[in-house]
């Protein structure tokens, strides 16, 4: 932090979050859809549901 300007830090600790809110969201999504299809196609829909989240993110962020 010490040669890290304040804006920077604010910027990083913004991705780190929504990074993690993302891989929460892939997790919980691969969990929920194996009770209705099959693992592959689960995390295939899951995978493709974090990667609109990504460019979502670098659309607005």
């Amino acid at each position: 932090m010490k040669n890290m300007k304040a804006s920077t830090f604010h910027t990083v600790l913004q991705n780190t979050v929504l990074g993690a809110i993302g891989m929460l969201l892939f997790t919980v999504l691969v969990f929920l859809l194996t009770n209705w299809f099959k693992p592959g196609t689960s995390v295939m829909s899951a995978l493709a549901v974090y990667a609109f989240w990504q460019i979502y993110l670098s659309m607005f962020a």
